[in-house]
């Protein structure tokens, strides 16, 4: 099954509260965000960097505080894993 005939699965079991929701989170998506990454970095791939501006639009999108330390580092673990890297937070 394609992702999108997927996702149109999922739409179809949630409440209308839900889809409000979901549909204020893919508006958010569609700004035009502008990456630069480097060609010789490691660690920022177009992949990672892509994840991680949508990450930040989506928690933009429905949140008023801003995006504090544990959100980055959420969000950084799982952009590198959408990057195909393997990462995780460790706990102090």
């Amino acid at each position: 099954m394609e992702i999108t005939e997927r996702f149109l699965k999922v739409v179809g079991t949630l409440n209308h509260i839900q889809i409000t929701l979901l549909l204020e989170m893919a508006r958010a998506m569609t700004v035009t965000i502008e990456e630069y990454t480097s060609e010789t970095s490691d660690l920022v791939s177009t992949e990672f960097a892509t994840h991680f501006a949508n990450r930040l639009v989506m928690h933009h999108a429905t949140h008023a505080e801003k995006f504090g330390k544990k959100a980055f580092e959420y969000a950084f673990v799982q952009a590198l894993h959408a990057a195909g890297k393997q990462a995780s937070i460790m706990c102090p």
